[in-house]
């Protein structure tokens, strides 16, 4: 499975699980014949043969061939162009219909498209593609807007049902502009997933409808065609993938704790990682896994690591066991600590052990000031050893910044008279102090600090 000419995989493990994970829901969601069955809509005027005119008669012909292709009935969504200023920081926006209280009736779903979209008529087709999966996933139950991770999963959305060309194309975008005698350039970012990841998804669609050599890649960019190549020379060499094209169609039903271990000892990192979240996801608690989860606090993937310390606190007193491996962790500040940390507050590990750990890192992670800052909250008085550090960071920063900001709610939370303590602290800095005590009477007076 994996040797020393083995191609690699463009993403981390974590993005690649990720991947496999949504798109193996979605096609379980909508039936893998139709992902399988799904046509490659390409960039071309075989596809979208209609005259465009950069009028919103032209992007509603637009959004009835994305339709057609995803498989959504077109007079089930209204469509308006407005100025980029009614729809700041959006290239679209998707408001679902409403239904009646019988849920029987249901009037049409409103799709708005910034008018700058209209420049650039491929970007403008992964924006309605985009729009058109929310009609999917959001309009049709599947997902909710409360889903972390339901922007990303549309994204993906679009690479099942063929769009995926379009929205990896689009992922950044170049624009020129004039005026008189100036002129000037600029790129932005659209969609929540970047090109590599869309190109890993890509390679994961082609992989699953066993196409070796797809020519559709052509059409790709060169960052997005790159990633495509690279994850299906992988796939293909090594199967390491958590949707296959053997995977059964079907809902998936909850592991047994027998799979949860036979996923935890696999070779793969990726099915080790799954199996984690697996466990997470499903509130799986045996303690016979417990020693398996801290085992892989030393595994060779850093995604795996990670997973683990988040893993263990499901098991309660079980992984008490683990605790010395999580402090030793929070000592040397490996590359997991950050979430180590907050699985040492959740199991309520004493405060002696813990908060001299988090002063001693204030200094070492001054970017993670206000994680730190955070997980005092949780030992409250016990926090007093800490508080010097906690002070420490406010000096560091500078008195802004958004470390700074969260830093200086913990210290008002946690210290009884925290002007006087900030006058103290910062006596031999007046400038400073200053700075300090008129944003903390900022913070006082509107429940947020000021920027």
């Amino acid at each position: 499975m994996f040797g020393l000419f083995t191609p690699r995989c463009p993403l981390e493990t974590g993005e690649k699980a990720w991947v496999e994970r949504r798109m193996r829901w979605l096609a379980d969601q909508l039936g893998h014949d139709r992902v399988r069955e799904a046509r490659v809509v390409l960039p071309t005027d075989e596809f979208f043969p209609d005259p465009y005119h950069f009028d919103e008669a032209s992007v509603r012909r637009c959004l009835d061939r994305v339709c057609f292709y995803m498989r959504v009935d077109p007079l089930s969504l209204a469509l308006a162009v407005l100025p980029d200023e009614a729809m700041p920081g959006a290239a679209g926006v998707y408001q679902a219909a409403a239904r009646s209280s019988s849920q029987v009736q249901r009037s049409r779903s409103n799709i708005f498209i910034a008018v700058s979209q209209l420049a650039n008529p491929a970007s403008l087709i992964a924006t309605l593609a985009h729009e058109v999966g929310h009609e999917i996933l959001l309009g049709g139950g599947l997902l909710t807007e409360d889903i972390h991770d339901h922007e990303p999963v549309t994204d993906l959305l679009t690479v099942l049902l063929g769009l995926g060309i379009f929205n990896a194309n689009s992922t950044l975008h170049e624009s020129s502009w004039r005026s008189g005698a100036t002129s000037g350039w600029s790129i932005g970012r659209q969609g929540y997933l970047n090109s590599e990841m869309f190109g890993y998804a890509l390679g994961v669609f082609a992989y699953v409808r066993s196409e070796q050599k797809p020519a559709w890649s052509g059409y790709l960019r060169p960052d997005a065609k790159g990633a495509m190549r690279k994850g299906l020379r992988y796939l293909q060499k090594t199967g390491d993938s958590l949707f296959r094209p053997d995977t059964p169609s079907g809902p998936q039903t909850t592991p047994t704790v027998t799979e949860i271990a036979q996923g935890l000892a696999n070779r793969s990192p990726t099915f080790r990682l799954s199996a984690l979240q697996d466990l997470r996801l499903a509130a799986i608690n045996d303690p016979k896994l417990v020693p398996a989860v801290s085992r892989c606090l030393d595994d060779s993937d850093r995604g795996v690591r990670a997973e683990a310390a988040q893993s263990l606190v499901g098991f309660g007193d079980a992984a008490l066991v683990a605790v010395p491996r999580l402090v030793e962790i929070l000592q040397t500040g490996e590359d997991v600590w950050e979430w180590t940390l907050p699985t040492l507050v959740e199991l309520r590990v004493d405060s002696a052990i813990v908060v001299p750990e988090i002063a001693r890192l204030f200094p070492r992670k001054p970017f993670s000031a206000g994680l730190l800052a955070r997980a005092l909250l949780s030992y409250k008085a016990e926090a007093e050893p800490a508080v010097p550090a906690l002070l420490d960071a406010l000096g560091r920063d500078g008195g802004t910044g958004n470390e700074f900001f969260q830093v200086l709610a913990v210290v008002r939370s946690l210290v009884p008279d925290a002007e006087a303590r900030i006058r103290e602290h910062f006596a031999t800095d007046p400038e400073l102090q200053k700075l300090v005590l008129w944003q903390l009477k900022q913070l006082n007076a509107e429940g947020t600090p000021s920027t």
